[in-house]
């Protein structure tokens, strides 16, 4: 291998090492967050349902109550679409990096297999850019929901206090 390419080789080794961290890291952190906190948020709300049902606690506003857990709830089952698509994002990213590498290791390509990988490529590029697009927008409303479910939560015990 010439040395150009394998300085390139070399880089391209790296960012998939990069890529591979980068996933792991988003994965563990403001998802783990995300639930962490939307699922604290339901697990109060059972908990009040279950006082009230049991008469200990009369529930006014239950209206915020509900709006609260099925902002939660959404919080959650949004993250995890957000998961999915992360993971096609760095799935199709690891293809495309595998392409390359292929293509710089491998000088004695035929033209016509160096096309089939090109295509592949542009493929590949489109799908994580798609992906990661997905993934924010699902990551935002994730957010939102859960900011806002904890919003109408923390309103609804504000009323039974005062």
């Amino acid at each position: 291998m010439k040395s150009k390419n394998q300085t390139k080789y070399d880089e391209w080794k790296e960012h998939l090492n990069s890529t591979k961290e980068k996933s792991d890291y988003s994965l563990k952190r403001m998802d783990l967050l995300v639930i962490s906190i939307s699922s604290g948020g339901l697990y109060v709300i059972f908990g009040t349902i279950k006082e009230f049902k049991t008469g200990k606690i009369l529930v006014e506003n239950s209206y915020l109550l509900s709006i609260a857990g099925i902002l939660l709830l959404s919080s959650i089952i949004v993250n995890f679409f957000s998961q999915l698509s992360g993971y096609y994002a760095n799935h199709y990213e690891e293809k495309y990096i595998f392409n390359e590498l292929e293509i710089l290791s491998n000088e004695s390509l035929k033209e016509i297999n160096k096309e089939k990988i090109n295509t592949s490529q542009k493929t590949n590029d489109s799908f994580v850019k798609t992906c990661n697009q997905f993934t924010d927008i699902f990551n935002f409303i994730s957010i939102i929901t859960m900011i806002i479910g904890i919003s109408f939560l923390t309103g609804f015990f504000l009323l039974s206090i005062f």
